[in-house]
């Protein structure tokens, strides 16, 4: 079933080239969610340490202590999760600093 519980057996993280979109750090307007179909929807993002935030933490730590948290409060260095509302469904991930060196159009 649904639920707000996500399953990665059931729910893999996709690849964003599959679906022809790329996502951001915000939620942002899908056409359709290839899991439900639910049609012009927009996502609903969640963003959380993974094991490169704590490495980031452990690094500074060593390196510059007083600087250490930023990795836990700067979402660069997280990863999130694009999902449909309806199906609670993932359909877009970005990965922990994968959008750190992009230039802004």
């Amino acid at each position: 079933g649904g639920g707000s519980k996500l399953d990665r057996r059931v729910n893999p993280r996709p690849d964003d080239a599959v679906y022809g979109q790329s996502f951001k750090r915000k939620p942002m307007q899908m056409d359709a969610c290839p899991r439900c179909h639910h049609t012009n929807g927009r996502t609903r993002v969640r963003t959380y340490p993974t094991l490169l935030t704590w490495l980031s933490v452990l690094a500074l730590l060593l390196l510059f202590w007083p600087l250490a948290w930023v990795p836990l409060v700067w979402s660069k260095f997280k990863t999130t999760d694009h999902m449909c509302v309806k199906c609670n469904s993932i359909v877009g991930t970005v990965e922990p600093l994968s959008d750190c060196c992009e230039k802004r159009k």
